[in-house]
């Protein structure tokens, strides 16, 4: 039986599962912050800055989740939902595997314009919660560029463990670039036995 998507509530966000009709407002989210994610994101494809292009994109986001392969969650100050909402964040949960591993990739980006208010992190810690209960993930990984002081700090602020360092992983603003692995472990899970 497939879930119904996610909508998650905190003191001052909505996160909820990527939908078509967010191609208006994730646009305007990655106009604003063209500049911004330049250094931080891989380059973008043909037609990322196209409401067609996220419009597919939503529609595939609610394919991952019925199958069970990923969770792309925006984020929205709460209340805001009405047809005119501001893209505050993005979070992805992706490469989920099942059976023994229990695991998946997190990716994340914040509005600049944001930054310093603690958003990403109280964005983070209600999906990441809802990951390891609704979704038993066992284990969260993740990976930082060693300049990212911002990312970095919100690793350690929710107990992420760094696990070493994978040279020219991504390509990103130009060249292949090297990023620190963090992990997350779900210590409330039984670790006796697979889900």
């Amino acid at each position: 039986m497939i879930q119904a998507p996610p909508e998650l509530h905190t003191e001052r966000l909505t996160l909820r599962l990527a939908l078509p009709d967010d191609a208006a407002s994730t646009v305007a989210f990655f106009e604003r912050n063209r500049a911004h994610l330049v250094r931080w994101d891989p380059p973008a494809p043909e037609g990322f800055y196209t409401e067609p292009y996220w419009r597919r994109y939503g529609e595939t986001a609610v394919g991952e989740w019925s199958t069970g392969s990923a969770v792309r969650l925006n984020v929205f100050a709460r209340g805001d939902l009405g047809h005119d909402r501001q893209l505050l964040a993005r979070i992805n949960f992706t490469q989920i595997a099942r059976g023994p591993f229990h695991s998946c990739v997190l990716g994340y980006s914040l509005d600049g314009g944001q930054e310093g208010r603690g958003l990403m992190s109280e964005a983070l810690r209600a999906s990441i919660d809802f990951m390891f209960s609704a979704q038993q993930m066992h284990r969260i990984q993740a990976a930082v560029r060693p300049e990212n002081l911002r990312s970095l700090a919100v690793m350690r602020r929710l107990g992420f463990q760094c696990i070493g360092l994978a040279p020219m992983y991504l390509f990103i603003d130009g060249a292949w670039r090297d990023h620190e692995l963090y992990q997350l472990i779900n210590t409330a899970m039984d670790v006796r036995q697979a889900p």
